[in-house]
């Protein structure tokens, strides 16, 4: 287990890091209002797999018959589909997001966004087909390759496209190459079959999934979209590097933790001993990799801001605690929200992420009237602590898969460290000159946060060879 663990980390994290290489190699060649351009390419994409993303790789993982040749490619047909829809999806909303943002002269960029989901309709679902059988290396080498290709394609362009269109060139290459690598690690051959049975079944998986879908993307890039709508590229593009650090590290874990859990609750939930064993497992591995985010942007944070980006970028500094908050919080949901799917409790994933994606109406209108960036953290954070309340709640309800007594431990590790956290930021504030943004106090806290870690039984075990 542990080498499946390193193997999924590893990857995740290789694509991770390029992903953010590619992102501070245009941060620092272009202007910060060119860079919250930029920014908005990347919520494009977002838009685009939130609008269309029905969760047919996880149904393929989750579902008895997903080693089905003929399972498989129904699934493929309807990823086909899929894409088809969000090509004709963007090419209507390209128009009224370019005017939201104030950027009607680039029109055209976002409306050749649309050819991405039109690429990825032709994923070859093989490589999540393998996992099943814990296999992660097919799956492992097209998540780090596609990104190595968009930051070769960015380093080459550079010289010549110094703006925004870099970017966007960028995320058609990373996407050609991956599906290109889904092909080449296959094991079986592509093809696409009509099963109306299949179709059905995957629709009622993923169509809540869907649902959840636009309220991740609320949850994950809502505030940018306000900040790029409300207060311009200039501030967006430094809040984007600040949401770069904290967002960048949160999903990488949260990809990691459900990679490593689902497919083991998935098997075991015919097992009610061995799913509340690991639905254990989930939670705390959800809860250490909340401390991960907290102490990471701690220690780092300004020192990747200013020796990564450079000093141009330094407004985002006050920011990275409130978020690495922010996202920390957020991930404390990923244990009981892969334990939901395991069960086909699509649903459940959606009702966790709906205060959150609420309180972002509620952040506008203040906006609107006038309130700056603190409200909307603010707003936001408050959101996300229902939601992870509400989370807990389903996941320990009677048959929601959870003892109660298995959170009150993780909950106490992180609310105790990200109090000392935020305590030791407030006495020693980041500050634009590097040397001054290391402190006494953060050996201690990095020891505090490492005791954390090692007191939940499922990270000492994970850790085990």
């Amino acid at each position: 287990m542990l080498r499946a663990a390193v193997l999924v980390f590893m990857a995740h994290g290789a694509g991770t890091i390029l992903s953010f290489l590619r992102n501070v190699l245009i941060g620092r060649m272009v202007s910060v209002d060119d860079f919250g351009v930029v920014s908005t390419f990347a919520l494009a994409f977002a838009i685009i797999e939130t609008a269309t993303n029905a969760g047919f790789d996880r149904y393929m993982v989750q579902n008895k018959d997903g080693d089905s040749e003929r399972f498989q490619s129904s699934l493929q047909l309807l990823q086909v589909l899929r894409g088809g829809a969000g090509l004709i999806f963007f090419l209507i909303f390209a128009w009224p997001y370019a005017w939201f943002l104030g950027n009607l002269d680039i029109y055209w960029a976002y409306l050749a966004m649309s050819v991405v989901p039109l690429i990825r309709g032709f994923i070859h679902f093989d490589v999540y087909r393998l996992q099943r059988a814990m296999r992660f290396l097919p799956t492992s080498l097209v998540t780090a390759g596609a990104p190595l290709a968009s930051l070769l394609a960015t380093a080459a362009l550079l010289p010549f496209v110094a703006d925004y269109r870099v970017m966007l060139i960028a995320i058609v290459v990373q996407q050609v190459i991956y599906v290109v690598l889904t092909h080449v690690f296959a094991e079986r051959s592509w093809r696409v079959t009509w099963d109306r049975e299949i179709a059905v079944g995957a629709l009622k998986f993923g169509l809540p999934l869907l649902g959840n879908g636009a309220l991740v993307f609320a949850i994950h890039n809502g505030d940018m979209l306000l900040v790029g709508g409300f207060l311009g590229m200039e501030v967006l593009g430094w809040f984007y590097v600040a949401t770069l650090l904290t967002l960048t590290g949160a999903l990488h874990l949260d990809t990691t933790v459900r990679s490593i859990v689902l497919p083991g609750l998935s098997r075991s939930v015919d097992d009610p001993q061995t799913f509340a064993k690991l639905a254990t497992d989930a939670v705390q591995l959800s809860a250490a990799a909340s401390l991960i985010i907290m102490l990471f942007i701690y220690l780092l944070g300004p020192t990747l801001v200013l020796g990564l980006f450079g000093a141009k970028y330094d407004a985002a500094l006050p920011y990275l605690i409130p978020l690495a908050m922010l996202f920390a919080i957020k991930t404390l949901k990923v244990g009981p929200n892969v334990i939901a799917i395991a069960r086909a409790e699509t649903y459940i994933p959606a009702l966790t992420n709906l205060p959150r994606a609420l309180s972002l109406s509620l952040a506008a209108w203040l906006m609107w009237g006038g309130a700056g960036l603190q409200t909307l953290i603010v707003i936001s954070i408050a959101s996300e602590l229902v939601c992870v309340f509400i989370a807990f709640a389903l996941a320990t309800r009677r048959g929601g898969g959870l003892d109660r007594a298995v959170i009150w431990k993780p909950l106490a590790l992180v609310i105790g460290v990200g109090a000392v956290i935020t305590l030791a930021s407030i006495i020693y504030p980041t500050s634009p000159e590097l040397r001054a943004n290391f402190n006494w106090v953060q050996l201690p806290a990095a020891l505090l946060g490492l005791c954390a870690m090692l007191a939940m039984q499922s990270v000492r075990r994970f850790l085990k060879p």
